[in-house]
């Protein structure tokens, strides 16, 4: 009897405290594993050569909120690259400068906004003084060109009705031509030395049309030179995203960024880095970036100082998330803490030390 009650008392135990035994194993279990955190440089939201940032210093914060370790795992390239590894579930997360959008939810989970962002346009501190495009001369050679075959026929004409009676034309016709051009130049642009003249009626009649003419030519010749150097200036200067037409812009190819400018009929250059879209940029191989505000603003302010500078309003506003694999339960736990985060004011203190100002 005494057998059998001690032996009921254990079954009773057994069954009342194991799965609280269990959970606490599981939960032992799971704080003792790290997690695996696969990130990309892309300062100032993951620093290259080193663990600190914007990103590492909220993914601290997060975690030890939550009450886990974590273990960052190799950097990779792209943004791809972290979402891949995410879907196969050879990482718990993924952070960086990661921007939410409808097709990348399709393959993973994203915790809330973890950064507000946007893009911008990044151009090279002395963009006017970019090198001259010689296609701004084509209309300039038809120009001066017109204006000389105008000339020539002129001379032709006066020559012709000069040639037998005035000696200040040649009756020889290359010399005789050439003498009328002469006084075809020097009479259009007003200039009228007088050592050349008609002397007969015809010859004074052209002449005089050919003054009055002339007034209207030498004024669109000046208007016309005027305003294609002046639309010349206002190309090569960039402004805003509407100055981007017909321009060598550059981002990161695979990104938001570069889908975005296709969406806008603007066929970017791609770049595998924005490392590699800062240097085409100093060495004058493109006109403009667009990538992530932030991320722009940071390099005109550190490494690009003088060099380079940001221009334009931010448009295209997006917002950066944690990614994890589809139904992840770290989404919950970490929105949760991010959102503690946020109220007791550790991610402002977080922003404010990366960016100067807060939400």
């Amino acid at each position: 009897m005494v057998f059998k009650l001690k032996t009921l008392t254990f079954f009773w135990i057994i069954f009342f405290f194991y799965p609280a035994l269990l959970v606490s194993a599981q939960s032992n279990e799971n704080s003792e594993a790290p997690l695996r955190v696969i990130t990309k440089t892309i300062e100032p939201f993951v620093m290259a050569g080193s663990d600190t940032g914007f990103s590492i210093d909220l993914l601290h914060s997060l975690v030890e909120r939550m009450g886990y370790e974590y273990q960052l795992m190799e950097r990779v390239l792209g943004v791809n690259d972290l979402l891949v590894a995410v879907e196969n579930n050879e990482a718990d997360m993924a952070i960086a400068a990661i921007t939410i959008n409808s097709e990348r939810d399709k393959r993973v989970d994203f915790s809330h906004s973890m950064f507000d962002s946007g893009l911008q346009i990044l151009v090279s501190q002395n963009q006017k003084g970019s090198k001259f495009r010689f296609s701004i001369l084509m209309p300039l050679f038809k120009i001066v060109g017109g204006l000389i075959f105008l000339m020539f026929i002129v001379a032709n004409i006066v020559w012709f009705s000069e040639r037998k009676k005035n000696t200040d034309f040649s009756e020889r016709y290359l010399v005789g031509v050439w003498e009328a051009f002469w006084w075809s130049a020097v009479t259009i642009t007003t200039v009228g030395y007088g050592d050349k003249v008609p002397r007969g009626i015809l010859g004074r009649i052209i002449g005089i049309t050919w003054m009055f003419l002339g007034l209207f030519l030498i004024a669109y010749f000046t208007s016309s030179i005027t305003s294609t150097l002046t639309v010349e200036s206002l190309q090569s200067s960039i402004n805003g995203f509407s100055d981007l037409i017909g321009k060598s812009v550059g981002t990161v190819e695979n990104t938001t960024s570069d889908r975005f400018l296709q969406s806008k009929n603007i066929s970017p250059v791609g770049f595998k880095t924005i490392s590699e879209a800062y240097q085409a940029l100093e060495e004058g191989k493109i006109e403009a970036i667009v990538y992530d505000a932030p991320v722009l603003q940071y390099y005109a302010a550190t490494d690009g100082l003088g060099k380079v500078k940001t221009v334009g309003k931010i448009f295209q506003k997006e917002q950066y998330g944690i990614a994890f694999p589809s139904g992840s339960s770290l989404r919950k736990m970490t929105n949760t803490a991010l959102l503690k985060l946020k109220e007791d004011g550790t991610y402002q203190q977080i922003q404010e030390k990366w960016f100067g100002v807060s939400e």
